[in-house]
């Protein structure tokens, strides 16, 4: 799921390209639409190719590239209960320093 964190950004390149076509080159909606197949292929195409590298590359030293989550997931359940603890303790009036 990381390795698709890059299409937001390309996304919103994408849009500014649309916003530049529009007041530029007087692209109407018709004209932008038939543009979107494209950004659909450039914006979850290329994040797509490491991916799937990713996911079936794998060595005889270390095995695969993608492992057990079980430990960033643990990580990320305590870092999540410690900030709401935080969360709830400022709303409550509790630790202000």
């Amino acid at each position: 799921m990381a390795r698709f964190m890059q299409s937001d950004p390309m996304w919103s390149c994408a849009m500014a390209v649309n916003v530049y076509l529009v007041f530029f080159r007087r692209y109407d909606a018709a004209r932008l639409k038939k543009l979107y197949w494209i950004y659909g292929i450039v914006c979850y195409g290329l994040p797509f190719i490491p991916a799937i590298f990713c996911l079936f590359y794998k060595t005889r030293e270390k095995g695969k590239m993608y492992g057990n989550a079980t430990v960033s997931l643990s990580h990320f359940s305590h870092s999540l209960s410690k900030s709401s603890f935080q969360l709830h303790s400022f709303k409550e009036g509790g630790d202000k320093g």
